[in-house]
C-alpha cells in the first residue's frame, strides 16, 4: 500500500514549500476559554482541503495532539479517506506533515480519538450512513494502534455493527427498530474500558447513550465482539434552547475523564434533528453507570459548562498539563478553532 508520506513527497517543491511555511508563519498564543482559528499550513491544505477535525488526543512522544479529520482527500492520487492523522502543536498550529496510518487501506468518517496512556491509542469512525445509504467498511472501524515514531501501526480492528455482541443489537435491547442508525462520534479509555458515545440514535426521552466495551484487548485479539462485552452503560439528558426557542435534545460528539474525577462530554444535535444553534460543552460531576449485568444503564445528571453560539464543539481532550481540557470544533468549510477551558470552573464563568 502507497503510504500517504509517500504520495506527499512527490508533489513538487513541497519539502521548500513546508520549510519556509514553518519557519516564517507567525506563531499564536494559546487561547483561554474563548475559541480561536487553528493555524493551517498552505502545503498541508493542499492536500487536505477541508479540515473538519472530529477528535483529538495528546502524544507526549510527539509533543503534539494527534488529530482526526472525518473526511479527508489526497489531490495527488485524489484519493478519498486516505488513513492518516494530523498533529496540532501546543499553540494551536498544525503541521505540514502528515502522520500516516499502516495497516489499514482507508479511514472514512474518522470521528474520534483515544489513548489507554501508555502507548495504544484507539480511533473510531462513525458507522453511520454515507449520503447514499451506504454503511461501507471504511465507515465500521474500531482501530487499535501503536505511534511508531511519527507513524501509527494498526494491531487490532473490530466493526462495532457486526456480532451477537455488537451495536446494533444492544440498540434493540433498548426498545429502538431494528435497522436505526447510528452515529458514533465519541470515545475515551477509562480504567481498562473503553465507552463509546452516540450522536444519534436519542432515545424516546431524548437522552443520549453511552456504551461501555469491557476487556477491549481480549476483543481485539478475538477480532470481534462476545455477546457480552459491549454494554449500554449510561443515559444522560442535554437539553438546550434550540434556535426556535423549544428544547433540543443534544447527542453526544467526544467523552472524556478529567483529571478532576469528573466526566465531560461535548455534544451537539443530531443531523437530522432540530437545530440547536450552538453545542455544548457538558460536565458530570460524578459520572456512574450501570453494571456489569445491568439490563439498563445508570441514569446520569450533566451540569451544563458553556454554550458555543454558532459552534460545534467535535472533539476533547486532557491538556498537556492536565489541568484544562483542550476542544477543537468543526465549522464544516471554514478552518477549525480551538480552545483551552480550565478544570477549574471558576477560573472562567460559564455562559
Amino acid at each position: 500500500m502507497t503510504t500517504v508520506t509517500a504520495r506527499l513527497s512527490r508533489a513538487p517543491g513541497s519539502a521548500l514549500c513546508v520549510g519556509l511555511l514553518m519557519a516564517g508563519s507567525p506563531r499564536q498564543a494559546a487561547p483561554a476559554g474563548e475559541p480561536s482559528p487553528i493555524v493551517v499550513p498552505q502545503a498541508l491544505r493542499v492536500h487536505v482541503p477541508m479540515l473538519e477535525l472530529s477528535g483529538l488526543v495528546w502524544a507526549p512522544t510527539l509533543d503534539r495532539f494527534l488529530t482526526v479529520v472525518d473526511d479527508s482527500i489526497d489531490t495527488d492520487e485524489n484519493e478519498r479517506h486516505a488513513p492518516f492523522l494530523l498533529a496540532l502543536d501546543r499553540t494551536g498550529r498544525l503541521d505540514a506533515e502528515l502522520v500516516p496510518i499502516d495497516g489499514v487501506e482507508a479511514v472514512d468518517d474518522g470521528e474520534a480519538l483515544t489513548t489507554d496512556g501508555v502507548g495504544t491509542f484507539f480511533l473510531i469512525t462513525s458507522h453511520s450512513p454515507n449520503r447514499r445509504g451506504k454503511v461501507k467498511k471504511h465507515r465500521r472501524q474500531l482501530l487499535q494502534m501503536k505511534l511508531e515514531g511519527r507513524r501509527l501501526r494498526v494491531t487490532g480492528a473490530l466493526d462495532l455493527l457486526q456480532g451477537d455482541g455488537g451495536m446494533p443489537r444492544q440498540i434493540e435491547k433498548l426498545g429502538l427498530p431494528a435497522g436505526t442508525a447510528l452515529d458514533i462520534e465519541a470515545l475515551t479509555f477509562h480504567k481498562g474500558a473503553l465507552y463509546v458515545g452516540l450522536k444519534a440514535p436519542l432515545l424516546a426521552d431524548g437522552s443520549a447513550l453511552i456504551f461501555r466495551l469491557d476487556r477491549p484487548l481480549e476483543a481485539f485479539a478475538a477480532g470481534k465482539l462476545s455477546a457480552n462485552s459491549l454494554v449500554h452503560w449510561a443515559q444522560v439528558k442535554l437539553s438546550v434552547p434550540g434556535e426556535t426557542g423549544t428544547a433540543v435534545s443534544q447527542g453526544i460528539a467526544d467523552l472524556l475523564f478529567a483529571s478532576d474525577g469528573a466526566l465531560y462530554l461535548c455534544a451537539n444535535a443530531p443531523k437530522a434533528g432540530p437545530k440547536d444553534g450552538g453545542g455544548a460543552l457538558w460536565r458530570l460531576r460524578t459520572p456512574q453507570g450501570g453494571k456489569m449485568g445491568d439490563k439498563m444503564g445508570g441514569k446520569m445528571e450533566a451540569t451544563l459548562v458553556r454554550r458555543f453560539a454558532g459552534l460545534k464543539p467535535e472533539g476533547v481532550a486532557a491538556s498537556p498539563s492536565g489541568n484544562a481540557l483542550t476542544l477543537v470544533f468543526d465549522r464544516n468549510r471554514l478552518d477549525p478553532m480551538w480552545t483551552m477551558w480550565p478544570l477549574n470552573p471558576a477560573a472562567v464563568p460559564a455562559r
